[in-house]
């Protein structure tokens, strides 16, 4: 028997909202596979769809062909991954029906406590079957805009995001676990995101010059460039034949001098090199930060709001994150670096700024010791002039 046809209108009529809002998950699609909605092969070929709209459309095409019961376990698999306004949005009866028992009133409550975030995330990296899931806003957080005058703009998609995975001949453990990750996390977080992997030096200037030039960002709000390469330094990278090349060459090709497109947007940079002396000892400063001063144009970061026809200085708007450690890291898993990274971001991207959001990584790396009682940290470079939230209110 087929999905009634009343079930079927409300599918296409809010065919819109759900292309655009809906995450499909894990968890949403353990529930839809349970119930035998979808079979093997339509899960392999949604997992193979890297784009996350493209994805829910071809879900949402599929559902209509699943039978009788597939309306209701597609709302139940909403109201369990999380996603209850556009089950609500659906069908109200079955949304009441199937989130009874599924959500605690405090779920819906922020969690005000740093250290139960901070535990709850080194529970997740540890978990064997470690999955990127990124926490929605609830209704009252969309409804809360934030003042322009101190934090960046951003519209949807959010913007590029650019990942960059590179393997050598004497490092490649958990690198394409590292990339899988960032790539989850941005697209989840609408960011157009594209992979590059294994590339000679040639083949890297080629496309980040490329990405430099593309007409998109004069559409976006932010930008992210992600660089995994285990066993550089931490002002350099190795390509596929272990040529080194300084990491700022490519930076350079985003400033306001090279891409004007990307002027008083942020620019986002996390690098994690691998650099073999890059542990420091328990005494030492938990992070380093460098922040530019005025002395060459530059705002700080924590410098007033100034306004919008400021001329900004071509190095503006940029933070710039560099894990300079690769002592964690498995073929299983990945780096702990990214795991945490992609973690906290996950789960706090709803409420705190990017920066806030830096510090809590950087705390619960120093969980993580190694045997010579020495820590993992991370440098910090920043020049944003505002708070930089990555999930937009309305």
């Amino acid at each position: 028997m087929a999905m009634t046809d009343d079930q079927k209108k409300q599918l296409r009529h809010n065919r819109v909202r759900l292309t655009d809002d809906l995450e499909v998950s894990e968890e949403l699609i353990a529930v839809l596979m349970q119930d035998r909605i979808l079979t093997a092969e339509a899960k392999d070929a949604l997992d193979a769809e890297p784009v996350r709209k493209r994805k829910a459309q071809q879900l949402l095409d599929t559902l209509p062909r699943r039978g009788k019961n597939a309306f209701e376990t597609f709302i139940r698999a909403l109201c369990e991954s999380k996603q209850d306004e556009l089950a609500e949005l659906l069908d109200e009866q079955l949304y009441r029906k199937h989130r009874t028992g599924t959500h605690s009133d405090s779920e819906e409550e922020e969690i005000t406590s740093r250290g139960d975030v901070m535990n709850k995330i080194l529970v997740k990296v540890e978990e064997e079957s470690f999955i990127v899931q990124v926490t929605p806003m609830t209704t009252s957080q969309k409804q809360n805009p934030r003042p322009p005058n101190f934090a960046y703009s951003i519209s949807q998609p959010c913007g590029r995001a650019m990942i960059i995975g590179i393997e050598n001949r004497e490092n490649s453990l958990g690198i394409r676990h590292d990339v899988q990750h960032l790539s989850s996390l941005f697209q989840q977080l609408n960011f157009e995101t594209v992979i590059k992997l294994d590339l000679t030096s040639s083949e890297l200037f080629s496309c980040v010059k490329e990405e430099a030039q593309n007409e998109a960002h004069s559409n976006c709000s932010a930008f992210v460039l992600c660089i995994i390469n285990y066993g550089s330094r931490s002002d350099e990278i190795f390509d596929r034949d272990g040529k080194s090349i300084k990491i700022e060459y490519f930076l350079r090709l985003f400033d306001g001098r090279n891409c004007s497109s990307l002027t008083d947007k942020p620019k986002l940079y996390f690098i994690h090199t691998g650099d073999p002396d890059g542990f420091t000892r328990h005494l030492e400063q938990p992070m380093e930060t460098d922040q530019c001063d005025m002395v060459d144009g530059t705002l700080p970061s924590h410098a007033p709001h100034q306004p919008d026809d400021l001329v900004v200085h071509e190095k503006g708007d940029v933070l710039q994150i560099v894990s300079t450690s690769d002592v964690w890291r498995n073929e299983s898993k990945g780096s702990w670096f990214v795991r945490c990274l992609t973690s906290v971001i996950a789960v706090n991207a709803r409420n705190q700024d990017l920066e806030e959001m830096i510090f809590m990584i950087n705390s619960i790396i120093e969980h993580k010791e190694s045997k010579g009682q020495r820590l993992q940290r991370l440098h910090k470079k920043t020049t944003l002039r505002k708070k930089f939230y990555l999930m937009s209110t309305v």
